[in-house]
């Protein structure tokens, strides 16, 4: 448990971007750089949310020289959803042909659309039907395994290794196997079977069932998976492979976990990253331990090797170009983030990447806390090169994968954000307990930034009241600055913020440790919840003030401005500056088609304006409670309301 300090009493007072080269993350550079061109945007296409999948088999001949399908053979079992199904529509990269589809066993017509694929049953199903549907085809994904893509075929620069992988994420399932390209429908389980030229190994999902010996020295690698899956999690690896296995113990049972590992047959690979490759098995307790038994432990966790620039967290068997401590954590991470509990939009993607991210130092601070802090300082860094951006990834740039995978926001500031929750609970036992009832509730499904706080609040009781509206949707950072003075035996210290987007986000509350070193050499840190510009904290401490910092072990995403010694600060009553941060109410926040405004004054007017500064709505309200409807698009609005010489401003999200 952290300890707690809390002032005796609180007064609420009078209310530089600097440059870095910004780091790109591993994880991040490689599904940037493979993205697919032509891609099919967010959403299912149109008719694919009349059934869900529950099943997946592939067959697959691949060879290690080319990304060429010999032969391809989907088989999808699923359950019809809507009303009435008279056409089944997935997606296939056109570049593949297709040489027949079978609806229950019996030859169904199809039809090609550019990337549609369209499959017409003889009479329509109904709601409650199960069905089974297969695929045969075969061809050249597009792009030629090269840019673009998402089955990919490359050489080890530094290995020597010829390697066909996959990496689907985030639109690029369909190049490689028809699918349906829709987060929320999770696949029940799978099966992929590979057969591979004379002297390779196919990996996959899952616990390999067998291999089988085939015609021409070919092999059968047979995979299956039994647990849900999104769509971009499947993947395949064919290479010289050699299999380097180990078990590794879970803390608190008897249990262990099968981690296999496929690397390149050049006995000075293994011999480079072996130690590397080890701390996986130290990983996987930590992360046990902290956010609950991993959850595919019945089968394995482990790795392919790829001539790729990071890694790509596939389900059970990440596909990675190298082991480092950071990447291999990251990869393991999101095995429960972004795998067993997977974003429900790409608006959330730090679901995945932020807490992926902050296992890195979770694992790293428990090898050295100091290495930890000076990685979250790195992280901190990278964030604030620039002064603007949101966590969040706005509906009208999902489709971009350079938004989706940026490395200062999805990935550092998504990190910095979980960091800073932690501190907001202040409470490591309810922290990480909150995180595995998050775990837990939205296991083997999806889940929104909202609904991780919404855990954090129900276990930690600790209120999180506008972490979302100003750090998750709002954009950039505060800088502090402060005055403190003794004023006879008491301490007091006024805290003010400027910001960096501040016609986004005028202001930053949070959870913030001020630092006081007196002239007797001593010193001391206490933990305060800044709710307001220009707040003011009164301590009972009866030292003279020799200086004053804010945040001192970098918990909060901030820079730092001066902290002087001013004689007028005084002991004062409760401000005007009281009587604005309590103005009025607003819920609920995120809303959609409304919200409520509870006015505390008699009267006075609202003004909403967007992202860009227009004013989008003015309305006058009276005391008390008013219901707003509206018809806002999506996104993060700013609301003002003015009333008896007061204004007051908060983040309203419209979903």
């Amino acid at each position: 448990m952290k300890y707690i300090l809390f002032p005796l009493f609180i007064f609420i007072g009078l209310s530089s971007i600097f440059a870095q080269q910004q780091s790109i993350h591993p994880c991040a550079k490689h599904k940037i750089a493979h993205a697919q061109q032509m891609k099919s945007g967010q959403k299912a296409l149109n008719g694919q949310e009349k059934y869900d999948l529950h099943y997946v088999k592939l067959d697959l001949d691949v060879a290690n020289t080319s990304t060429t399908i010999n032969s391809g053979h989907a088989m999808l079992n699923g359950e019809v959803v809507a009303f009435s199904l008279d056409i089944f529509v997935l997606e296939l990269a056109s570049s593949l042909q297709v040489d027949s589809a079978k609806l229950d066993g019996v030859l169904a017509p199809i039809n090609r659309i550019g990337d549609e694929l369209q499959v017409f049953p003889p009479t329509n199903l109904n709601q409650g039907e199960n069905f089974s549907l297969d695929v045969y085809y075969r061809g050249n994904p597009p792009g030629g395994g090269g840019f673009f893509g998402g089955i990919f075929n490359g050489t080890s620069p530094s290995w020597g290794a010829q390697v066909t992988w996959t990496l689907s994420q985030p639109f690029s399932a369909h190049t490689w196997w028809p699918c349906k390209q829709e987060l929320t429908d999770k696949i029940d389980s799978c099966e992929i079977w590979l057969t591979v030229p004379p002297g390779m190994k196919g990996g996959a999902n899952g616990l390999l069932q067998q291999e089988v010996s085939l015609a021409g020295g070919k092999t059968r690698f047979e995979w299956k998976h039994q647990h849900p899956i999104a769509y971009y999690l499947m993947s395949i690896a064919v290479g010289p492979y050699i299999d380097y296995s180990f078990n590794a113990p879970l803390p608190g049972t008897t249990e262990s976990v099968f981690i296999q590992n496929y690397i390149y047959d050049n006995p000075a690979t293994l011999n480079n990253f072996m130690s590397d490759i080890d701390l996986t098995g130290d990983m996987m307790y930590v992360f046990s331990d902290l956010y609950g038994l991993y959850p595919f432990r019945d089968e394995k966790y482990g790795h392919c090797m790829a001539p790729l620039s990071g890694g790509m967290e596939h389900q059970t068997m990440t596909t990675q170009g190298f082991f480092e401590t950071g990447l291999t954590a990251h990869e393991l991470g999101h095995q429960w983030f972004g795998d067993y509990v997977t974003c429900a939009d790409w608006g959330h993607i730090w679901v995945n990447e932020g807490f992926a991210s902050y296992s890195e130092y979770l694992f790293i601070q428990t090898l050295n806390q100091n290495s930890a802090q000076q990685r979250m300082a790195g992280v901190h860094n990278n964030v604030m090169s620039q002064g603007n951006g949101s966590v969040y990834v706005p509906l009208n740039e999902q489709d971009s994968d350079s938004r989706i995978f940026s490395s200062r926001l999805t990935y550092d500031k998504g990190s910095a954000l979980v960091h800073m929750v932690r501190h907001w609970v202040n409470d490591d036992d309810l922290f990480f307990q909150a995180m595995k009832t998050y775990m837990n509730d939205f296991a083997n499904s999806t889940a929104t930034a909202e609904d991780f706080i919404a855990s954090v609040e129900s276990v930690t009781g600790v209120s999180m009241d506008q972490f979302l509206a100003h750090w998750y949707y709002g954009e950039g950072f505060p800088t502090y600055s402060g005055r403190y003075n003794n004023v006879g035996n008491r301490i007091v210290v006024e805290l003010s913020q400027t910001t960096s987007m501040p016609a986004v986000t005028p202001f930053f509350k949070s959870a913030i440790e001020i630092e006081i070193e007196f002239m007797d050499n001593s010193d001391t840190v206490i933990y305060v919840m800044n709710s307001v510009n220009g707040q003011s904290y009164v301590f009972d401490i009866d030292k003279e003030i020799y200086a004053v910092d804010i945040d001192p072990e970098n918990w909060v995403l901030n820079m730092k401005n001066s902290f002087v010694a001013d004689p007028s600060l005084e002991i004062t009553g409760i401000s005007d500056r009281a009587k604005e941060a309590i103005l009025f109410k607003l819920y609920p926040n995120p809303s959609k088609n409304y919200f409520n405004v509870v006015l505390e004054a008699k009267m006075g007017e609202v003004q909403i304006f967007d992202n860009l500064g227009r004013l989008v709505m003015d309305f006058p309200i009276t005391q008390g409670e008013q219901k707003v409807e509206h018809t806002l698009s999506a996104g993060v609005y700013t609301l003002l309301i003015q009333s008896e010489g007061l204004s007051a401003v908060q983040h309203l999200v419209i979903k």
